[in-house]
């Protein structure tokens, strides 16, 4: 058995949108380039769609794709961020995907364990499309607290 049996990327803004999901195929652990490739072409699009006229700032966690020096150099250029010395390195209680919206997708995906790599993706895809705004809004709004607790403690 792969460490890393499927691999897909999540993205939820804090007024709940999100973009659908991005599947790996089975046993792909994701580079630092494909990484690059998502943000360019799935990323960086959305943003400029949806937030045409905001400002933005993309948090992500400490996945060793996200955090090598290619990508950190491309985001520096192309959006606004937070760098990884900026993150505290190993902290899911301080990323709303990690801490709640990932376990979320994961109970409402798996209710009835799919058994192909296939039925798994559909069922993700369709969690992930049933997702309450209010409850990626809520999830997001707790994101703040953590964080001045963490600089707190």
């Amino acid at each position: 058995m792969t460490k890393h049996p499927s691999s897909m990327l999540g993205v939820v803004a804090s007024d709940g949108k999100a973009i659908p999901p991005v599947f790996f195929q089975e046993g792909y652990r994701l580079t630092s380039e494909d990484y690059i490739k998502v943000l360019k072409t799935k990323l960086v699009q959305w943003i400029r769609k949806e937030y045409a006229c905001k400002r933005v700032y993309f948090q992500q966690d400490g996945a060793p794709a996200h955090t090598a020096k290619s990508p950190q150099k491309w985001l520096k250029e192309n959006v606004e961020f937070w760098p990884k010395d900026f993150w505290p390195p190993s902290s899911p209680d301080l990323s709303p995907l990690d801490f709640s919206i990932l376990a979320h997708i994961e109970r409402q995906a798996c209710k009835k364990p799919p058994q192909q790599y296939k039925a798994l993706k559909a069922s993700i895809t369709k969690a992930w499309a049933k997702m309450d705004l209010t409850y990626i809004k809520n999830t997001c709004s707790s994101f703040r607290p953590r964080v001045v607790a963490v600089m707190e403690a």
